[in-house]
């Protein structure tokens, strides 16, 4: 799958800048779409630690919890 290819670009980002929530959003986008929801929600909270006033993390955390479809 191509977003597969997409995962490592904000790896190496992130290993640049590590206190950029962006790219902690942006990896857990695509860690989601790639069905590892485990570890969407493991860079997803990094991101809210990070930013934690950043509404866009939050809703990327609901969205791996939902797929990890816990309540």
């Amino acid at each position: 799958m191509l977003l597969t290819k997409f995962v490592s670009v904000p790896m190496q980002a992130i290993d640049l800048d590590p206190t950029d929530a962006i790219l902690y959003s942006n990896r857990s986008f695509c860690l989601l779409q790639t069905g590892e929801a485990t570890k969407a929600l493991s860079d997803v909270n990094s991101c809210i630690k990070v930013r934690p006033e950043w509404v866009k993390g939050y809703y990327r955390k609901g969205a791996a919890l939902m797929s990890l479809k816990v309540r």
